[in-house]
């Protein structure tokens, strides 16, 4: 009898583990479709989004070399001695109907922890805060892109500086009949550069680190619409970055090589 009771409660342990295991099977990841419109708009947001960062790194040598502090008149450059963040504000417009608003700040940390008025050979450290609006209104098109940045970079006294921090890519408006609203938000996690490429002001890449972010778009148009939430994850390489988007249980995965 109690052999019996032992054999019925293994069989039942047996079913249940073999019912949990198909249950984990039925919710694996599956391929997305690549005509997918919703992948192909959060490509564009995602690949769109790493390269207005390298176009950022290009200001980065310039408050490291200082370049920037060479302002125009619609500029202001600001320091406070006691938090060690320099401040600069400007507006511009872009050809005639693209508005440009900067907030930047910057500090410079050297070797010893003590904060600097200006970079030199012992800083050791640079975190730069900045926010970019763009504002663009022409005949029937009129939308507002955000760009946050918040970036803290350790190592530039030595060969291979390291970045950790957030960022924030919102673009909303209308284009005619399209209305759309699309953000890509997340962080730089150990993303690693040579230093010296960081400095000479040339465009550069991360050779090792990854990304993590949310992506959400909502698009509105004639033909459609288009809804997604998903996380998205960049890995850094020497020559090219691998993207990895989720959505539900769907994944899209792509490589970008960078140009040489």
């Amino acid at each position: 009898m109690q052999r019996n009771f032992y054999l019925n409660s293994f069989l039942v342990l047996f079913i249940a583990l073999f019912i949990t295991g198909c249950s984990d099977n039925s919710t694996d990841m599956t391929t997305g479709d690549p005509n997918d419109a919703a992948y192909i708009a959060a490509r564009e947001d995602a690949d769109s989004t790493l390269s207005e960062l390298t176009q950022d790194e290009g200001e980065d040598a310039g408050w490291l070399d200082f370049t920037i502090a060479r302002i125009a008149d619609n500029d202001t450059l600001g320091y406070d001695s006691t938090t060690g963040w320099h401040f600069l504000v400007y507006d511009d417009t872009i050809f005639f109907y693209l508005q440009l608003e900067v907030t930047d700040s910057a500090r410079f940390t050297d070797l010893g922890d003590a904060y600097q008025q200006f970079p030199d050979s012992t800083t050791n450290q640079f975190e730069r805060r900045m926010m970019k609006t763009f504002t663009l209104a022409i005949e029937d098109t009129s939308w507002t892109k955000y760009r946050h940045r918040n970036m803290h970079w350790i190592g530039l006294a030595d060969s291979v500086t390291t970045v950790n921090g957030d960022f924030l890519r919102h673009w909303q408006g209308d284009r005619g009949v399209h209305h759309f609203d699309r953000v890509v938000d997340g962080e730089f996690q150990d993303v690693q550069f040579y230093t010296n490429d960081l400095r000479d002001g040339l465009p550069t890449h991360p050779f090792d680190g990854t990304m993590i972010s949310s992506v959400t778009l909502d698009i509105e148009a004639p033909n459609g619409t288009v809804h997604l939430e998903g996380s998205l994850t960049v890995t850094f390489f020497f020559d090219h970055y691998h993207a990895y988007l989720v959505r539900g249980s769907n994944y899209w995965e792509w490589d970008h090589y960078y140009e040489q």
